[in-house]
């Protein structure tokens, strides 16, 4: 398979290129944002990603009305990076950093590598240590929503784009603290790439890489 990336306005004018096409074989996947080539087999030739900042999808919405509303520099966004004890939080304006914070906490067993949370469910078994650790995850996610909630930027955002393991993202909207975002709203969108440890300098590079249209080759 054969992979190239696009900056945001070279995907909006190849994108603008295909829906002028009015290839009848093209899908169009609005949840992933993605549209995808078939050939006369029903195989796929070609799929391509949008940057992940595009505007969500209108209902019933075709391609081309879609790309119309497509502004040439991206709307605001907030980019959320969480793992066990370290999280990134960012938003942007222009694709620029307006917002951001990085949070930690001591959420993982030594040597175990496993959040308090998990360990427990799986232990059942609670010391010193363990309040401890405990204590700070659910400050943890406390402080992200606070945090999201102070910049007072969610009503502005177009897209809240989060990379969050699946087993930690109930604590997001269990928290005491409200997640400023319902778990069920249209805007959130996974973001499909491997990140590292969330820090200011992660932020900057996934970021970069959210930025970017993914075309892909496959082979038929």
């Amino acid at each position: 398979m054969k992979t190239t990336h696009h900056s945001y306005h070279t995907s909006l004018e190849l994108l603008q290129e295909i829906a002028a096409a009015h290839n009848p074989k093209l899908i169009w996947d609005q949840e992933k944002q993605k549209i995808t080539q078939m050939n006369e087999f029903g195989q796929r030739q070609w799929s391509f990603r949008f940057p992940l900042p595009f505007p969500v999808p209108r209902a019933d919405e075709i391609l081309s009305d879609y790309l119309d509303r497509v502004p040439e520099n991206p709307l605001p966004y907030l980019l959320i990076l969480i793992q066990a004890g370290h999280s990134a939080l960012g938003f942007y304006e222009d694709g620029e950093l307006l917002h951001h914070k990085v949070i930690k906490k001591y959420m993982v067993r030594a040597k175990q590598g496993k959040a308090q949370i998990g360990y427990l469910s799986t232990r059942g078994k609670s010391k010193a240590g363990s309040r401890i650790r405990l204590a700070n995850t659910v400050a943890f996610f406390e402080d992200i929503n606070a945090k999201i909630t102070d910049w007072n930027c969610i009503d502005d955002a177009e897209r809240i784009l989060v990379s969050i393991p699946i087993r930690l993202k109930p604590l997001l909207y269990q928290s005491k603290v409200p997640a400023p975002f319902e778990k069920t709203d249209p805007r959130l969108l996974k973001i499909p790439l491997d990140t590292q440890r969330p820090g200011k300098d992660e932020l900057k590079r996934v970021n970069r890489l959210i930025l970017l249209g993914l075309w892909e080759e496959f082979e038929t």
